[in-house]
């Protein structure tokens, strides 16, 4: 036979968010079922089939112990049930459930008095049953004490992380604010295996959305019995959010730009439109030049406010604040770099689009270099000394105007050979290259590059290649045949 308690729950991070108030505004009932039927439509529709056949409507019960728990607009959250009240006598004018969930699961009344005080028991020392929906044995007698439980395994939500804050906070909030069940929260902290799991061990009988509290169920056992105690999930519209700031640069890349040039262009700061309260951000752009970080100055554009001496801005959600800035560019490449962290937390969604980067590459000239030898097999007779010979294209791949120098070196053998070539758009110039060799294998290295100025692609600068010389032995002690012509 189950025995029963009453539930628990309060998120001690989310109590300063929350409004102190005792009393709030119900939240609008109309609002709050078409949200549920659009966003959860697994859960909510406007009657089940699965609860009994004269009483399937869908209400939205606005009278609880958590009316008290409210928004920053001093609205207070109810729950999404099927039927009417029902259950045992009334205690205290309250029955035991206030409806059915959709898969026809009792809806347990988070006001109906405990049937066992825990009398101050710590709540997360108790042998809670892990998986109830699976099936180990404990789980097995979880939905054995129950025939409300036949749609046991069909809530798809089980198990979800998706409900893990929601449940922290449902749990905390209510364990706050009601002291009838007993327990204590004081080992129920982030870092433990129940806090930090909580999911996998809280049945769920109907889900939380935005605008109504979710419920569900977690058994212990204790001395051979089974107990359940009711956890409350949090409505989305009571959670805080975690703000998404991104920030984008409007060129990506700054290319054959004449060094000295000053260039203007924009960068924009954003904070994500479904954030539900304005987030103070810190706002940065800086030219890094050889490591070095100098700062650039944000003008605001159509109204952006303008950074506190710290940097600050404050966004509402969905704003977009953008700026211009004016830098100027380097004999080398550099780079634009914008930041943007969230001031008053030290969480966001998305860290990687909290910075941008922009390369900032001066005129830039491509030269490449490529090894041709006359062969990659050469032959030495005897071993004797053979010579090895081949040339170097360089190639200059861009279309700037104008001539360039370009130097570079041929490295084989131990020695290297320097040159020189003067090239305009498109052309190549081709470097002999030689040197005696008996058997073995040469490794012939070669690179160039434009004089005074960057390779906008250094890989194909440099060459490499590996060649043979193989031995041919000839034996001067043999049979020599002649033959006279007439």
């Amino acid at each position: 036979m189950i025995k029963r308690l009453s539930a628990i729950a309060a998120v001690f991070f989310l109590l300063a968010f929350l409004s102190p108030v005792f009393a709030g505004t119900p939240f609008d009932s109309k609002t709050a079922i078409n949200d549920a039927k659009q966003n959860n439509s697994d859960y909510y529709n406007d009657w089940s089939p699965n609860v009994p056949k004269n009483d399937r409507g869908l209400y939205y019960i606005t009278k609880s112990g958590l009316s008290h728990i409210t928004d920053g607009n001093g609205n207070s959250y109810g729950f999404l049930t099927y039927g009417q009240p029902h259950g045992d006598p009334p205690r205290n004018g309250q029955q035991r459930y206030i409806g059915y969930t959709f898969y026809g699961e009792d809806y347990t009344n988070m006001d109906y008095p405990a049937d066992k005080n825990a009398n101050g028991a710590d709540f997360a020392s108790k042998n809670w049953v892990r998986h109830p929906w699976g099936e180990s044995p404990s789980a097995k007698a979880v939905k054995a004490s129950n025939p409300s439980f036949a749609y046991f395994n069909i809530n798809p939500g089980d198990g979800s992380p998706e409900y893990l804050t929601a449940m922290q906070a449902g749990i905390l909030i209510y364990g706050g604010a009601n002291a009838n069940n007993g327990f204590t929260m004081a080992n129920f902290k982030q870092g433990t295996e129940l806090y930090d799991n909580i999911e996998q061990y809280v049945h769920i009988l109907a889900p939380p959305t935005q605008y109504a509290w979710g419920i569900g169920r977690m058994w212990h056992i204790e001395n051979g019995s089974l107990w359940y105690v009711t956890v409350p999930i949090m409505p989305g519209a009571l959670l805080p959010t975690t703000p998404d700031l991104s920030t984008n640069l409007e060129i990506d890349k700054f290319i054959n730009v004449q060094p000295g040039r000053k260039i203007t262009s924009t960068v924009a700061y954003k904070l994500n439109q479904d954030h539900k309260q304005p987030e103070r951000a810190w706002v940065r752009l800086h030219h890094v030049v050889d490591g070095q970080e100098f700062p650039v100055q944000l003008t605001p554009v159509n109204g952006a406010p303008v950074p506190d001496e710290k940097g600050y801005i404050t966004l509402q959600p969905g704003d977009m604040k953008i700026y211009s800035y004016t830098f100027t560019v380097q004999d080398q490449t550099t780079k634009i770099l914008s930041r943007v962290n969230p001031v008053d937390t030290d969480l966001d969604k998305d860290w990687d689009n909290n910075r941008a980067e922009a390369a900032v590459i001066p005129r830039s000239y491509d030269i490449k270099v490529k090894i041709i030898p006359e062969k990659y097999k050469f032959t030495s007779i005897n071993g004797d000394i053979t010579p090895v010979a081949g040339y170097v294209d360089v190639t200059r791949k861009d279309g700037l105007p104008g001539e360039i120098s370009a130097t570079g070196s041929i490295k084989s053998k131990g020695e290297t050979q320097y040159f020189e070539a003067t090239l305009g758009p498109g052309e190549k110039e081709s470097i002999d290259f030689g040197f005696p060799a008996r058997p073995g294998t040469y490794v012939i290295e070669a690179e160039a590059w434009p004089v005074g100025t960057e390779d906008i692609y250094p890989p194909d600068n440099r060459d490499r290649v590996t060649i043979s010389v193989d031995n041919k032995i000839l034996n001067v002690d043999s049979e020599i045949w002649t033959e006279t012509l007439r």
